[in-house]
């Protein structure tokens, strides 16, 4: 039970991720807010680690080329590609829809195992992709979208959050294949690593003037109270804490317990935008909002199935 609300615990403190991400937005640009996520996470990562140091490596050269393909892509992919488009999508969509579409990860995960590695599709599986579609595209507004003469920037900024979940799968599709041979621990420190990496050279990349001192010091001083209150549930709690905790939950309870808690997200994440944001569902997007949950809801009980099959 203790590890059971502890992982309530960190669906509730991911669940606001798209709030303090729009509040970062508020003084900084979609590139610098995920730079500083990730930076703040790989210092407070490291920081724990040397205070357990010995116990566990948190760098590691993998042992086949293959393998150390598999790490650079998951580093670029999950914290380099994936969030970058995410925040870019969130400073024009709105904290409630970029939560419902996260919740369709778990689906999309499958469909990357079977692209990547030729896994088994099921029937359920094929349906919960179709009802994802459908209800992104309603929640999207696609109907209005199709009849109007310009695409808006809040279908786009929904359309690259939808785009970035391909980077988010991918850390569960190739961990999973590195699991079998690496510490967790050491997979998430080395590609958190290199992430940060990718990261550095894209912010270097899309802000010009990084290599100017003055522009760290106007970096520095765009810092308000909230937008460093988000950074701290971001970067060393949301992603360092909630992370590790999750992966030392994992070793005790079964990997369906830990997707039930999955619906914590949306729910949470669609009440936070209309606390914080004033932010309310048309009927459409309600609908559209139904058949993305059912679509979770049938990669859940896939779930199950395997899990069953899998004690017999």
């Amino acid at each position: 039970m203790p590890i059971f609300f502890g992982l309530i615990a960190c669906n509730l403190i991911w669940s606001a991720h798209p709030l303090m991400s729009k509040w970062m937005l508020e003084d900084f640009s979609p590139a610098q807010v995920v730079w500083l996520r990730y930076s703040s996470a790989c210092f407070a990562f490291f920081v724990l680690s040397l205070l357990k140091a010995g116990k566990s490596k948190v760098l590691f050269l993998p042992s086949s080329k293959k393998d150390l393909f598999f790490m650079i892509l998951m580093g670029a992919l999950t914290y380099c590609y994936s969030p970058l488009l995410q925040v870019i999508g969130l400073k024009e969509s709105r904290v409630s829809e970029n939560s419902l579409i996260i919740a369709i990860e778990p689906i999309l995960t499958v469909f990357l195992a079977f692209a990547l590695f030729q896994e088994r599709l099921k029937k359920s599986e094929i349906l919960g992709l179709l009802l994802s579609v459908v209800g992104f595209a309603l929640l999207s507004g696609l109907k209005d979208e199709l009849q109007s003469q310009r695409v808006s920037a809040h279908f786009i900024g929904n359309i690259l959050i939808f785009c970035s979940l391909l980077g988010e799968a991918s850390f569960s599709v190739l961990g999973s294949q590195l699991a079998r041979r690496y510490s967790p621990q050491a997979i998430f420190g080395t590609t958190l690593f290199l992430g940060l990496v990718f990261l550095t050279v894209s912010l270097a990349l899309i802000e010009k003037e990084v290599y100017r001192f003055e522009y760290w010091i106007s970096f520095l001083n765009r810092f308000s109270s909230r937008s460093f209150l988000a950074l701290l549930w971001l970067g060393p709690l949301g992603t360092t804490g909630g992370y590790l905790y999750a992966l030392r939950a994992l070793s005790q309870v079964s990997v369906v317990s830990v997707t039930l808690l999955l619906f914590v997200q949306p729910l949470v994440g669609v009440l936070l935008g209309h606390l914080f944001y004033r932010e309310s569902l048309s009927e459409v997007q309600v609908l559209g909002s139904f058949l993305m949950m059912l679509s979770l809801t049938l990669s859940i009980g896939v779930g199950f199935k395997n899990s069953a099959v899998q004690r017999e």
